[in-house]
């Protein structure tokens, strides 16, 4: 009985330690995540529009989300 305890306490505890690790990644790397896929997205439109790195978009040219 004393052996399934400490499985069932080494367990809870590696678990709570896994789940910190990926909380505390989580939290570091969310930001970037959103720009990133803000920073695609936009230059997706831009292909859509017909601009490309040889061929850039103006300046005064901004995209809004709504």
């Amino acid at each position: 009985m004393k052996d399934i305890l400490t499985i069932i306490f080494r367990l809870t505890l590696s678990c709570l330690l896994a789940a910190a690790v990926m909380g505390t990644c989580f939290v570091f790397t969310n930001n970037a995540k959103k720009h990133n896929e803000h920073v695609k997205e936009q230059e997706v439109r831009y292909q859509l529009l017909g601009y490309s790195k040889t061929n850039p978009p103006p300046a005064s040219m901004a995209m809004h989300e709504m």
